[in-house]
Formats: C-alpha cells, structure tokens, sequence
C-alpha cells in the first residue's frame, strides 16, 4: 500500500472520530448549528480523501498493469532467445533422472534435457520404497553388495535405498532394479545398464519431509561417493520446499524448474555452475551469475 493511500486512510479514520465526537459534543450543549455547521466540514473533508484514493487507486492499476505487460514481453524475448541457448548444450550427456515426488515434472525435464541434446538413459519413481521395512523383505530383492562399499545402515529402507543408487550409477546388477520394480516399490523407464554421469533429482517426497533424510539424501551421498554430479529440482508451487535439506548437505538447488528462469538455472548449474537458485527462501539468488568471459566459454564448449 502506498504511502498516500495509507495518509488518506488514516485521516478518513480521524474525520470519522472527529464527527463522532461533534455528535456527542453537540447533543451535550444542545449546540445543533454548530454541531451541522461542523459535520458539513468533516463530510467535504471526507468526500476529498475518499477521490484521492479513488485516483491513487486507479494510477496504481495502471501502474500494475503496464508492469505485467513488460514482464510479458520480456519472458517472451527470454523463451524465443532460450531455443537457440538450450540447443546442443548438454550433448554428450548421459542423465538419470530419479523422483520422489511431482511425477508430471518428468516429462517437462525430460523435453529440455533431450532439446539440449542429452541422453537420458533412465527415469525411476521411487514410490513405496519405505515399505522395505525388515530384513527379509530386503533379502526378497537381493541386490549385488560386494561392488561398492555400503555402510549397512540400521534402517533397512535406506540400506535398500543406497543399493538402488548405486544399481542405478553403476549400469550394474540390473536385475535387482527389475526386482524392486516387481514388488512396485519403484516404477522404471529406459536403460539401466549403462554409467550414468549425471542425476536430476525431483522432489519433494511424496512421504513427507521426514523421509527425505531416510531415502533421497543417503541415496544423493552415494551419488557424491561416486563423484557424480547431480541437481535437485522441484517445481515453484510444490506442496512443500525441502530445498533447505539438501542445501544444508551440499547439494546445488532450483526450487522454480518449472519456470523459464529455473530452466536456465539448470542449463548452467549442469555445465558446471554450483548453488542454490530460485525464489524460495533457501535460494541465494534466482539466477547464476554470470560474467562475460565465462559466458564465452560456455558458448565455447557448446561449439565444441
């Protein structure tokens, strides 16, 4: 609200309590000429306040208006500009993409990342995993252990979870993937029998909060154990924000891929650029920063 609005209101306010006491005052002295003669001037008083804000309140709505046409304008400039950034960038690539939540953002990351020219080998929904809830019930999926060093964890569901990771990484023991699938703990798409070298993770937890550290955090540390690079995205109106999570642990953030600006986000943290972007509150800022000599040389590796 504006500061000449705010004025108005409060002298209206005061005209208000002025006739009030002018009432109470004039029917005390029996002073009814005096009493008219006064309320006369608090009521032209009002009708003056009450047209200023009637015009500060239409100049604002002109105001408003002409600044979501300039950012019309300016997100179209960005969209017909962003085809012609986006293509090729990513070529080479060979991206996972892993949910444990927001399943339609899939397909939207999916079109960019493959727009950009990589590959995307799988897409696994981690759905009921936390079901995994006793020994025996791990041991009916039987994963591969002796190719990589997991620290059992006292929570079965995590242990689980860091060995799907890993399957998932490695392009090895694809028959526990497929096992884990059949029980409907997971849902997945595409080839799970090659490295990967990059993981887009979506969230947040369909679960809650409360799994994020029992599932999608110990299985992004075996990402970082195996040192590959990885992002963690949600959309801007996601049911809840779990970005302080995974910014607490290391991890860079885009809480707005669903917007232009967490598209482009993502396009530079996937090229190397590192934090956290968007416009919730764990975000540092809604874009990188980028300066002109590193500007060139990304346009530089796109080239090449």
């Amino acid at each position: 609200m504006s500061k000449g609005i705010t004025y108005h209101i409060i002298t209206i306010v005061a005209i208000f309590s002025a006739l009030g006491l002018g009432i109470f005052i004039g029917s005390m002295l029996n002073g009814e000429q005096l009493m008219v003669s006064h309320q006369s001037k608090l009521m032209t008083e009002l009708g003056g306040h009450l047209k200023s804000i009637t015009q500060e309140s239409e100049t604002l709505k002109k105001e408003i208006s002409q600044l979501k046409n300039d950012i019309g304008l300016k997100d179209q400039l960005i969209n017909c500009i962003f085809s012609d950034y986006v293509s090729g960038r990513l070529k080479g690539y060979n991206v996972a993409i892993v949910m444990t939540g927001d399943k339609e953002l899939s397909e939207e990351i999916s079109l960019l990342l493959q727009n950009a020219g990589a590959n995307i080998l799988s897409v696994t929904s981690i759905m009921n995993l936390y079901q995994i809830d006793s020994i025996s019930a791990f041991n009916q999926i039987k994963p591969v252990r002796d190719d990589f060093r997991l620290n059992k964890a006292d929570n079965i569901t995590t242990y689980a979870a860091e060995s799907l990771m890993y399957s998932i990484l490695s392009g090895k023991d694809v028959d526990f993937i497929n096992e884990t699938a059949s029980k409907e703990y997971i849902e997945i798409q595409g080839d799970y029998s090659k490295m990967v070298d990059y993981i887009i993770w979506v969230g947040p937890n369909q679960n809650g909060r409360e799994y994020i550290n029992v599932v999608d955090i110990p299985m992004l540390n075996i990402v970082k154990k195996l040192n590959i690079p990885s992002l963690i995205v949600e959309r801007s109106s996601s049911a809840y924000s779990a970005m302080d999570i995974f910014k607490q642990s290391g991890f860079s953030t885009i809480d707005n891929i669903d917007t232009i600006y967490g598209k482009i986000s993502m396009l530079m943290v996937m090229k190397g650029v590192q934090g956290n972007f968007g416009t919730k509150e764990s975000a540092t800022s809604l874009l990188p920063k980028l300066s002109v000599e590193s500007f060139k040389q990304l346009n530089l590796k796109k080239n090449n």
